[in-house]
């Protein structure tokens, strides 16, 4: 477990995908965002959008096409002649990749604090930190699923798209709940990433009720996804 947990982190530092997509892009956006906007005060609503757009990238879209091409390649097969356990398996690379997310989370958070001036206390960044933990572990696992379920490339990277962009403009990543229309708000409740910005946005108020309710749901989905990839990676391995 602890082999297949330190190669999984030695491979995902070599990933250029971590760099652009979960560090630079994110950094990118918050700085083009305020530049236009010009108004420092929207500099925490962004920056805290912008820390759950690097999970999201990270957690799902990079980890998705990497089980996809493992599954390719057929490496999962060897599960079956080795006296590893599926679960320890799991959890050996899925820890491995939460703490690559984190890790890139947090570099997106302080350099955008440092560059625009914003401070947390203690206590919101041990909230957002474990935010972040827990998030990651859930689009994680999502990633799982879907990359499993997908038997060719191009469907897999038309579903994470939508997935992606769905999740991050459904949400209140860019505006706020109080000027969008009724539908929009019932869809943000059944929107996981809007779940996560909140928990972070409570992270930051100091919003204790607000943050437990957020970080209740988040651990809930993800004791589910944990559940379903399991079921969904014995069921596939079987046929693969």
């Amino acid at each position: 477990m602890k082999t297949i947990f330190c190669m999984s982190i030695k491979k995902a530092f070599s990933d250029p995908y971590l760099l652009f997509w979960s560090i630079f892009i994110p950094m990118a956006n918050i700085i083009f965002t305020l530049s236009i906007l010009g108004k420092k005060n929207y500099a925490v609503y962004i920056l805290t959008s912008m820390v759950a757009l690097s999970v999201l990238s990270y957690a799902f879209m990079n980890v998705s096409f990497r089980v996809f091409y493992s599954k390719e390649r057929a490496l999962f097969n060897l599960l079956k002649v080795t006296p590893m356990p599926l679960y320890k398996y799991l959890l050996s690379m899925a820890l491995a990749w939460m703490l690559i997310s984190t890790a890139g989370a947090f570099i997106v958070l302080i350099v955008s604090s440092l560059i625009y001036k914003v401070t947390f206390s203690i206590i919101s960044i041990v909230g957002i930190f474990f935010a972040i933990l827990v998030a990651s572990f859930f689009y994680i696992f999502l990633g799982f699923i879907v990359s499993i379920l997908n038997k060719e490339v191009s469907r897999l990277n038309i579903l994470n798209n939508l997935f992606f962009m769905s999740s991050l403009f459904l949400s209140t990543a860019f505006y706020s709940e109080n000027n969008i229309p009724v539908f929009m708000k019932i869809i943000l409740k059944v929107n996981p990433f809007e779940y996560f910005i909140n928990a972070i946005r409570s992270s930051v108020v100091l919003s204790v009720n607000s943050y437990f309710i957020n970080i209740s749901v988040l651990i809930g989905l993800s004791l589910i996804m944990l559940l379903t990839s399991s079921i969904v990676f014995r069921y596939r391995l079987k046929i693969l």
